[in-house]
């Protein structure tokens, strides 16, 4: 009969009996060898297991000059930066409006004036894919017009409106 010993990472040398079970996350190397009933062994080897259970998160960061209440006065880009403690990531992924999924690759510029969702989200080495994110983007980079208007000849002289709110 012969045995069959391993050790987990630097622990002790163990004789196996039933299957090794790795919960936690993490990096292991499991050491093993066997040995006959002459105490016979064969060279010591190894196997690196990598244990990934948690998805990676996914960050974002936007430059532009923002005015007034969240609104953006230029092109606005966002900077994705995607972590991983354990196996790393894979790839990240963003789309502008409900548009087709795009892997990230570079910043994300938005030029077109309006209120524009952006949602990202990235999967790790292990498979672990991030509940997609998303964040609103709201641009206007027109300037404001007035409009007005003369009514010459009324009773009470010249009157000079603002149509779009009403008051003269």
């Amino acid at each position: 009969m012969k045995n069959i010993f391993y050790c987990i990472n630097d622990g002790n040398w163990e004789r196996y009996t039933t299957p090794i079970e790795l919960g936690e996350e993490g990096l292991y190397t499991i050491y093993y060898y066997s040995a006959d009933l002459l105490n016979n062994e064969e060279e010591v080897k190894s196997i690196t297991v990598k244990i990934d259970k948690t998805a990676p998160e996914t960050t974002y960061s936007i430059s532009s000059f923002e005015g007034k209440n969240g609104w953006h006065v230029s092109n606005v880009t966002i900077a994705l930066n995607a972590s991983d403690n354990a196996s790393g990531i894979n790839a990240t992924y963003y789309r502008i409006d409900e548009g087709e999924w795009q892997e990230y690759k570079e910043e994300i510029v938005v030029t077109k004036q309006g209120e524009h969702i952006i949602e990202f989200y990235s999967i790790d080495n292990a498979g672990n894919e991030e509940e997609a994110k998303n964040l609103t983007v709201k641009i206007d980079k027109s300037e404001p017009e007035t409009i007005y208007s003369i009514s010459p000849s009324s009773p009470a002289g010249t009157v000079f409106t603002f149509p779009e709110t009403g008051i003269p």
